[in-house]
Formats: C-alpha cells, sequence, structure tokens
C-alpha cells in the first residue's frame, strides 16, 4: 500500500522499477487462475482496483497485480511480447526453445487508451476484435527475424543482434523463476513426467528484458505459415527429449534436424551427466545492453511541496542542519551554533503558513 501510494505521486527511492513506467501509475489486474488474457483489467487507482477486487469478484481468491511496463519496445508503433517455451522434467533438468515468435497488437500504442487490445498482445484476446486482427500480420504473429530486421533498419546505430539481447536474459530469468519454486514442482517425486511452459516478455524502449507471465497449458495455435512450421517441429522435438529415452522409437522423422531445444540446466547426475547452467551472474548491466540507455531507477521524483509547512517534520530538520553548516562555515563571526538554529527555524517559520510544529 505505501509503495503504490509513494508511485502514485511520482516515484519511489526505495522502487526497482526506472521512474519513466511509473508516470501514470498503470496496473494491471488479472486472475491467477486464469490465462488467454481473460480477466484482466488495466487501473491508475488504488480506490478502482479495491473496488474490482473485492466488490465486483468476491469470488475470486487469488490475484496477480502487476506494476505496468509503461515505455515498451514498440514495432511499428505498436505493442508486442515474446513468446518462448520452456520445458521441465521430472528430475529438474530445464530446456530451452530456441525459436520462438512475437505476438503484437493490431492498435497503436497509447497510454491515453484504456483498450485491452492495444495493451494486451494475447493471441486468444486480439482475434475477437475482427475488426483489426491480421491487419499488419497474419495471425498477429512475427518470427525473431523479423524483429531483427526492424532493429537494424531503425536502430543501426546500437549494432543490436537478438542472439545477444535477448536470449541470454530471457535464459537468465526462466532459470530464476523455475529455481524460485523448485520444492514445490514435483514434490510427490515421480518419475517420467514433464511440463512446457509458455514464458512471456516484454521489451522496452531501453531494450530491457521483463518477464511478464509464465504459462502452463500455453497456447499452441498456428494462425500463420510459420507456426504451422514451428509448433510441430517444437512438439516432435519435446518428445525426443522427454519421450523416446523412456519408449525407444521405431523410427526417427528427420534424424538430421537439429533439436530445437537447448539444455540450459541440469543438476548432476549420474543418469544425466554432470551440472549444467548458463546463469550468468547478475550485474546492473545485464539489464541494459545499451549503457548510453540505462535510465533513473530508484530516484524519487515526487513533487515538491507547494509550501514549507507541507514538508514533513524529518525533512525540514535536514534542511535546517544543512543550513547550519553552511552558515557556521560562511560567518565566522557566529559565536554559537544554536544562534544559527534559532535563526534558521524562525526563517523556516516565517515562510510558512500556520503554526510550526517543529521539534529541536
Amino acid at each position: 500500500m505505501t509503495r503504490y501510494k509513494e508511485i502514485a505521486r511520482g516515484g519511489s527511492k526505495k522502487e526497482r522499477v526506472p521512474i519513466k513506467h511509473c508516470e501514470n501509475n498503470m496496473w494491471l489486474v488479472k486472475p491467477a487462475s486464469m490465462n488467454q488474457g481473460r480477466g484482466i483489467e488495466i487501473f491508475r487507482n488504488l480506490r478502482d482496483i479495491n473496488e474490482f477486487i473485492f466488490n465486483k469478484h468476491p469470488e475470486t481468491k487469488s490475484w496477480v497485480v502487476q506494476k505496468y511496463v509503461e515505455k515498451p519496445f514498440l514495432f511499428n508503433g505498436r505493442k508486442f511480447d515474446i513468446r518462448v517455451w520452456a520445458v521441465v522434467t521430472d528430475d529438474f533438468r530445464i530446456y530451452f526453445c530456441k525459436p520462438g515468435y512475437l505476438r503484437t497488437s493490431s492498435a497503436e500504442y497509447s497510454l491515453k487508451v484504456k483498450d485491452n487490445f492495444v495493451h494486451l498482445t494475447n493471441q486468444c484476446l486480439q482475434v475477437k476484435n475482427e475488426a483489426t486482427y491480421a491487419l499488419h500480420e497474419e495471425g498477429n504473429t512475427l518470427n525473431y527475424q523479423d524483429l531483427q530486421d526492424y532493429l537494424d533498419i531503425n536502430f543501426a546505430e546500437y549494432k543490436l543482434k537478438i542472439d545477444e539481447l535477448l536470449f541470454p536474459r530471457i535464459k537468465d530469468i526462466i532459470i530464476d523463476t523455475f529455481l524460485c519454486v523448485k520444492k514445490k514442482m514435483n514434490p510427490n517425486n515421480r518419475t517420467n513426467v514433464f511440463e512446457l511452459f509458455g514464458f512471456d516478455f516484454l521489451l522496452d524502449e531501453d531494450f530491457r528484458v521483463w518477464l511478464i507471465e509464465c504459462n502452463h497449458n500455453p497456447f499452441l495455435g498456428t494462425p500463420n505459415e510459420y507456426m504451422r512450421g514451428l509448433v510441430p517441429n517444437m512438439i516432435d522435438d519435446m518428445l525426443k527429449i522427454v519421450l523416446d529415452p523412456v519408449i525407444k522409437p521405431k523410427t526417427v522423422l528427420e534424424p538430421d534436424r537439429e533439436n530445437v531445444f537447448e539444455l540450459i540446466y541440469r543438476d548432476a547426475s549420474q543418469k544425466h551427466g554432470p551440472a549444467v547452467n548458463v546463469r550468468r551472474s547478475f550485474s546492473f548491466d545485464l539489464l541494459y545492453p545499451v549503457p548510453e540507455l540505462t535510465p533513473l531507477i530508484g530516484v524519487s521524483k515526487n513533487k515538491p511541496p507547494k509550501k514549507v509547512s507541507d514538508i514533513p517534520v524529518r525533512q525540514l530538520r535536514k534542511k535546517i542542519e544543512v543550513k547550519i553548516s553552511e552558515d557556521a562555515i560562511l560567518d565566522e563571526r557566529l559565536a554559537s551554533p544554536r544562534k544559527v538554529l534559532t535563526s534558521s527555524a524562525t526563517a523556516v517559520r516565517s515562510r510558512s503558513q500556520g503554526p510550526s510544529n517543529i521539534a529541536f
């Protein structure tokens, strides 16, 4: 609650989200048990969030309230996110699917418009907007090469390569996500089980990668030619990893084709060999690949009070102490710091409206 109010006033010294993403104080509220964009709403104030959760939907017990990234990187003026698949096995091997896709919005991005078709790129949501769906891309879907071409044309000065810009950071986040819930993923230690997850990532205007959410039962539709080739290959290669070692196939389709999955994490074991972990040691430089675009983080941007009496007492006391130090240095004729303290307090009191409540 306190953090929300600080951001609402324009910033927070404790907030790790850059100030630029907090200027409109936009928040996403989503039911924890739903997917495909269902039940997601966007709000700008706490009263509306409480009204939505506690009064309009009291039957829903679990919610996710998420800070909205207000300055995303746009593709031709429209918002997009990046869908990445990952597989986890019973013995906690984590596989990253190298090819993925971008999900685009059909509408021009604007913070002034409160429209889910503008702000949410879920395929199952966008397809409902019959007037604009597939207006720019077939199936509102792009591949990674489309993004690379766009960067090369419009941001050539940064020499950005998605293999360096996206994938290493995405792998870091995927590993961190699974490690956070490692003990809960297979509590009964069942064998020969696995699960496919769909991770959604956002790229902001400073080329920082943000995790939006992780989905079980991800969308496997094929709305265009690219997806009609990608999805079957992904499923086939996933089964080669998790099923073929258990039930040997009689024939192997496309034996020479490279598997689209990459092992990015594995605990050391006799069965599978030495440990694997591509997670890099964290540093602030990992967040922002272009140093000159690194934004201010954790700096308060709260508007200054209109009158001195509105300033908190602690802040006033600090200002007075600084004033004492400055006066003591500049005026050697002063005999007592207490004299300056009284003078400074009187000056502050005279500029404020109403009685002063400063305690010394």
